[in-house]
């Protein structure tokens, strides 16, 4: 404690819908609308990238947005969802699982669709749990 750093800047285009988790290692991952960074306890920033970079996917070409991000203390890792698309036909929830407690080592993605049940709507404003085992969205 007792660190004070400037943090992930809002850039001003979407509402920032920011999200903050932090591991035991002390590893911190910044969310907005726009974009994730990577800091340590010490203020340092590790890394940066709009999430159009981050997905680095050509087949999401609709807006991504919304992101929340929690640190799972029992599985020792992140856990990230962040939507895409505003129609049913586009709507996705992109669950992203970092590969070890260090954002750094990469993230496993998954894609769901954000219309499971085809009643032509679309997911909204998500917010995350874990358990043991499953997690909720």
């Amino acid at each position: 404690f007792g660190v004070n750093f400037e943090g992930n800047w809002f850039d001003g285009s979407t509402p920032p819908d920011n999200s903050l988790a932090i591991s035991n290692n002390g590893y911190i991952v910044s969310t907005m609308n726009s974009n994730i960074e990577y800091y340590n306890t010490s203020g340092t920033l590790l890394y940066t990238s709009s999430f159009d970079d981050f997905f680095n996917d050509a087949s999401l070409t609709s807006s991504i947005y919304d992101p929340v991000v929690l640190y799972d203390s029992g599985a020792d890792r992140f856990f990230m969802v962040v939507l895409h698309g505003t129609t049913p036909s586009t709507s996705k929830v992109l669950t992203c699982f970092s590969k070890t407690n260090n954002p750094l080592d990469g993230w496993w993605v998954y894609y769901l669709t954000g219309d499971p049940t085809s009643n032509n709507l679309w997911f909204d404003y998500p917010k995350i749990g874990v358990s043991n085992n499953p997690f909720y969205c």
